[in-house]
């Protein structure tokens, strides 16, 4: 009887036309299911449990490339990236025969539309961080999402702020918890809320304000550096408590 086992797959790095990656160091990490290395635009994902369906490989290693792909969207400068699926390599570990085990390799490869990406020129000295603090749940992703559209110029930055926050509030019940299940001040999220909700003009505000206050360049910088924290606490919850909390002297200067 035929014995198929996943050694490992690949996949190509993809990212905007306009963005290139100038010879950046090899990134490798593992998880229970597989060792990654990323080396000149390919990531080999070597098994490290036992697979013998293709399909069923392929949705384990898929989950963490597709957590790597969101943390690189709110976190990088670089923006979205995508890996797509280049091939793999399956042996048979009862071959009809004697000797080594006969080799299956299967090769394919995914499509991929580029016409989504934002057309911004760089050249990046790093690929994006690997996920080794981030899992992706549905509701990481939504927020993720959000966070993406309000890069992408397709949301305001305080409706989406204004919501992510919101979100955390009710998950933890309040903004007290929420400070503490992430391990950052309560005058963090507090400064926060004052922005999202007291904040903008006409074109930017949330609400349409008693007393329009401006949201200055620092302002906004100090939201975009609030924000991806926030959620890639929210993604490491399930691997422990945050290393370190999160305090307004680790963020920009509001003035």
């Amino acid at each position: 009887m035929r014995d198929p086992h996943v050694v490992d797959l690949t996949y190509t790095l993809s990212s905007s036309p306009d963005v290139s990656f100038n010879n950046p160091p090899t990134v490798e990490f593992d998880t229970p299911i597989a060792r990654f290395v990323l080396h000149d635009g390919i990531v080999t994902a070597t098994m490290s449990e036992h697979f013998a369906d293709l399909a069923d490989a392929r949705a384990a290693i898929e989950d963490t490339l597709r957590a790597w792909e969101l943390r690189s969207a709110i976190s990088s400068n670089v923006g979205r990236i995508r890996f797509v699926y280049k091939g793999n390599t399956t042996i048979d570990r009862a071959p009809p025969a004697a000797g080594k085990p006969q080799h299956l390799l299967v090769e394919g490869m995914d499509t991929l539309n580029v016409s989504d990406f934002a057309a911004v020129h760089l050249s990046a000295a790093n690929y994006p961080d690997p996920p080794v603090d981030f899992v992706r749940t549905p509701e990481v992703e939504a927020l993720c999402n959000r966070w993406v559209r309000q890069r992408e110029g397709r949301e305001p930055l305080l409706t989406c702020s204004y919501f992510i926050l919101t979100v955390l509030e009710r998950k933890f019940n309040g903004r007290r918890e929420a400070a503490r299940m992430l391990s950052v001040s309560e005058s963090v999220l507090d400064q926060l809320g004052r922005l999202v909700s007291l904040h903008g003009d006409d074109a930017k505000a949330r609400k349409a304000p008693l007393v329009p206050q401006p949201l200055t360049t620092q302002h906004e910088e100090w939201i975009q550096a609030v924000i991806p924290e926030l959620i890639r606490r929210v993604a490491g919850l399930s691997l422990g408590p945050p290393a370190r909390a999160l305090t307004m002297a680790d963020l920009p200067n509001l003035y």
